[in-house]
């Protein structure tokens, strides 16, 4: 019986239910001694729950002993063997050339040692996987099968090449060279992330650069596909301990964060010469292996004891320190989100632009000396309460310095520093309450202490308590802690607030009036914040800069209303109030800004909304404030625009940078939740469903952590944003469960928004990822997109950021219909309505030019259509990446006519 036959009675025994297998082993046993012990022997170590690579090594040893044996094989079917290239982890790797007079082409040949049933179900995962994987820097699978011996084999793409380290040092790469290299690297790594694909033993052995300089990934033997099982021994004994993350060490999830750290060692060897040095945990994973903690920077592991190490460590200081340290960060969450992430940020520092990564900031350390000391910070609550709440007498005395001061002479000076004074501890206190790092909500907990104590303590005079408890509101405000600012001022408004100061009063109810909006309570939103508008019109003064934000969180309420020219007309009152209060209440003056840009890209004017938050940034730069929570929600506005206007790519990177920014500075809350939620949309859009499920894991398990229950739009977005994601990776039964969610949320909303007309475009995009040429199923997606149009025409102005994506679905699906007509009016409807949204380079203009060129093809006018093809593919690129399927298609169809063009004309000529 030769070693085939064993291998099939193997996988037959496999497959046989634990309570029949003796009967099995009766009635199938050979009558080879031989053959009949490897058998046994190998069902042993099955039953043992070990496959080959976690076997004993007398059982590694016994086919590595076979290998020896075998010899140099001849030939692995129709290639040649050349030589041996070396010993990978399934077996080993062979020279070939093909050899059946077709045409020349050498590979590399990858064969199994022992065709037991863990290496063979491994290698064919390896070949599925290779077989998604078509891009210029992986390498390519080119064939397989099984040789004489019954061992199976892949024929890939061979890469003569050396590691990517090895090929920096020869050729004498400077640093710029180097990241430019890498960044391609990242490129393909962020392919493979996108098909699903984690690498997990990602190397410089594993990366290697051939002599045309391209480089190219290498070994998927340990990869994983994101949507199998998780439970997987033999990738854990495989991987490189030196170039592993620490939670794929520990043997914890595996996410595409897992590749990014691998890609930060890379990246630190290639540009120091040595791997990171790694602080010691002192944890040792259940494989025998350390848990690595923080990393050095690289700047510090260069060998200062030469000229050019001395210059290199000045290049490396800052932004590269900064780069492969968030690569390199232990905690996945802290790490860039994606490949793509860290090539961007590379490419920014080549650009001298500033970069994402920011390193570790005081709230991040804070967290870091909570995880070290937890006996002591637990010891210490009381005093960090406390802490807390000495800070709230400084901002009260504070305002008390600012009132006296307003009857001065240097009036305008001195209530300008107080204002800074105010902000910068708000910005404290939110550092001080987001850096704890144990379970539970312990930033929440720390924050109701502090309330408990303020409205506990009877001896503390009336207007102090209550000035003291304004500014913890503002901190509860600033992370959308909704059920804890409510908590702190219902008692205080109820009870004491005829007798509160006007500026308090008309502060507090204000903050009351949007937590209660937060959580879904309207009626009693509208209430309390018109309570503060009417106690602020006492005020006079600068004091009235508390007028205008009351204004200001009055159009809020408005916006989310749909009740959009409203909404503009108040927050244009408060911007216009706060500006006239001058540069001392320049805090204010970020956020009402902020407000009414949000307002206007809501409205459909997403150009002048921009403009609203680049003052808001500029308002906070200049009062030192760019590390804020703040900063952090204007840039997040920025990002919310550039959408808007159709540069999907560019608003990715700049909400990436706003929720670092807001999680270093305040730690998580349901703010936080909600940016991530918006970030998982952006990343829909750039058809990458694996990190936007991600995102809104994250997002969903923040948001019951921090508020409880979900908002309303909170819920629908969520439940949306999954079905988006699950139909992108064509899991459309999974999809529709979530609609149903959505929907259920929605029937059961109070509060009027185009989320209802949303969820029918959503459904459409299910029914057209596997619609292609079904007439029934495009039927049916453009009859929910009808309901979308309607609904949305009927908002008004509050539907103008769907429609024209709506009508431009529409168009598609008529083209695809070969309704030319209908496609037609639609398309030039669409770009209409996108012209007034987008730039120039915004994806919606450029989809809507492919669409009207397919449609003048089809009627036959070619002229100029290939030329009309190529620039909405290059417009594509740039707002939404070159590897988009709208970008592919547009080069697809330029290539097309180019090809269809040559004919005609040769024929043409021919005749």
């Amino acid at each position: 019986m030769n070693r085939q036959q064993i291998a099939e009675l193997f996988e037959s025994f496999v497959d046989v239910a634990p309570e029949q297998r003796e009967a099995w082993l009766a009635e199938h046993c050979v009558q080879d001694a031989d053959a009949r012990a490897t058998l046994l022997r190998l069902i042993g170590e099955f039953q043992n729950q070990a496959d080959f690579l976690g076997a004993p090594a007398a059982l590694a040893a016994e086919a590595r002993e076979a290998l020896a044996q075998r010899g140099t094989p001849n030939a692995f079917g129709r290639y040649r063997v050349i030589r041996r290239l070396g010993v990978g982890g399934m077996g080993e790797v062979w020279l070939g050339a093909r050899d059946d007079g077709e045409f020349e082409q050498r590979v590399a040949i990858k064969q199994v040692a022992y065709p037991t049933p863990g290496l063979v179900q491994r290698f064919r995962q390896e070949r599925q996987i290779l077989a998604r994987l078509e891009h210029p820097n992986i390498a390519r699978l080119i064939d397989g099968g099984v040789d004489a011996q019954g061992a199976p084999y892949l024929a890939m793409e061979y890469v003569d090449g050396v590691p990517i380290t090895v090929y920096a040092e020869e050729h004498g790469l400077g640093l710029r060279a180097r990241l430019q290299l890498f960044a391609e690297v990242c490129d393909a790594v962020q392919f493979a992330h996108r098909n699903l694909i984690v690498h997990r033993d990602l190397k410089p052995s594993n990366i290697f650069v051939a002599a045309d300089a391209m480089p190219k990934l290498l070994d998927f033997g340990i990869a994983k596909v994101l949507d199998a099982a998780a439970n997987d021994a033999t990738a854990m004994r495989l991987l490189t301990p030196d170039y592993a993350a620490p939670e794929q060490i520990a043997g914890s999830t595996i996410t595409t964060a897992t590749d990014v750290y691998a890609l930060g060692v890379v990246l630190h060897e290639l540009l120091t010469g040595r791997r990171p040095k790694r602080a010691n945990t002192g944890e040792v994973a259940a494989n025998g292996v350390a848990v690595p903690g923080d990393a050095q920077p690289p700047s510090q592991c260069v060998d200062t004891s030469i000229a050019a190490g001395r210059t290199r460590r000045k290049l490396l200081r800052g932004d590269l320190d900064r780069i492969v340290l968030t690569a390199l960060a232990v905690q996945p969450e802290r790490r860039y989100s994606s490949a793509e992430a860290l090539a961007a940020d590379l490419r920014r520092y080549l650009d001298g632009r500033t970069v994402a990564a920011q390193g570790a900031g005081a709230a991040y350390r804070a967290r870091k000396f909570v995880a070290r000391n937890r006996v002591a910070v637990a010891a210490a609550a009381v005093a960090v309460v406390t802490l807390i709440v000495t800070t709230l007498w400084s901002l009260y005395q504070a305002r008390v310095a600012y009132e006296q001061a307003r009857a001065a002479a240097e009036q305008r000076e001195a209530a300008q520093m107080q204002a800074g004074r105010n902000a910068a501890m708000t910005d404290f206190l939110l550092k001080l309450v987001g850096s704890s790092n144990t379970p539970s909500a312990s930033a929440s907990d720390l924050l109701r202490q502090a309330s408990d104590h303020l409205l506990g303590d009877a001896q503390m005079p009336p207007e102090r308590r209550a000035a003291m408890i304004g500014v913890l509101a503002d901190v509860y405000a600033e992370r959308r802690d909704a059920k804890g600012a409510q908590r702190l001022l219902r008692p205080l408004l109820t009870d004491k607030g005829e007798a509160l100061p006007d500026e308090i009063y008309a502060r507090a109810a204000c903050n009351l009036g949007l937590a209660e909006h937060w959580l879904n309570e309207d009626a009693e939103a509208k209430r309390w914040i018109d309570a503060g508008l009417a106690r602020a019109e006492r005020l006079s003064g600068s004091a009235r800069a508390l007028h205008a934000l009351c204004l200001s969180d009055r159009g809020i309420l408005l916006s989310d209303e749909n009740a959009l020219d409203a909404a503009k007309n108040v927050e244009r009152e408060a911007v216009a109030e706060i500006d006239a209060s001058g540069p001392a209440f320049d805090d204010k003056a970020a956020t009402v800004h902020a407000n009414y840009g949000d307002t206007l890209r809501s409205s459909g004017d997403p150009l002048a909304g921009r403009e609203q938050y680049r003052h808001a940034i500029e308002i906070l730069e200049r009062a030192g404030r760019s590390e804020s929570a703040d900063m952090a929600m204007a840039t997040a506005g920025i990002a919310a625009c550039d959408r808007t206007l159709g540069l999907i790519a560019r608003a990715a990177q700049e909400r990436e940078q706003s929720n670092a920014l807001r999680l270093r500075v305040s730690g998580p809350s349901y703010g936080m939740a909600v940016q991530l939620l918006n970030a998982a949309g952006d990343r829909i859009e750039l058809a990458d469903p694996a990190a936007a499920l991600a995102l809104i894991d994250r997002a969903e398990s923040m948001q019951r952590e921090y508020l409880g229950e979900k908002n309303n739009i909170f819920a629908i977005l969520s439940a949306a944003h999954r079905a988006r994601a699950l139909a992108q990776l064509g899991r459309e039964a999974e999809a529709e469960v979530e609609f149903a969610k959505a929907q259920q949320v929605y029937a059961q909303s109070t509060t009027p928004n185009p989320y209802g007309e949303s969820l029918h475009m959503y459904r459409a995009e299910v029914l057209l990822a596997s619609a292609a040429a079904n007439a029934e199923l495009l039927g049916s997606a453009d009859a929910e997109l009808a309901a979308a149009e309607k609904g949305l025409r009927a908002l008004g102005s509050a539907g103008s950021l769907q429609l024209p994506r709506v009508l431009l679905d529409r168009a598609e699906i008529a083209v695809a219909m070969k309704h030319w007509e209908l496609a037609a009016g639609r398309a030039a409807e669409a770009r209409a309505l996108f012209a007034v949204l987008s730039a120039p380079d915004g994806w919606g203009l450029a989809a809507c030019d492919a669409v009207s060129a397919q449609i003048d093809l089809a009627r036959g006018k070619r002229d100029g259509v290939q030329a009309r093809f190529d620039s909405a593919a290059q417009r594509l690129a740039v707002s939404l990446g070159a590897d988009h399927p709208r970008t592919r298609h547009a080069h697809a169809l330029a290539a097309e006519t180019a090809v269809d063009t040559s004919t005609i004309a040769a024929r043409r000529d021919g005749s």
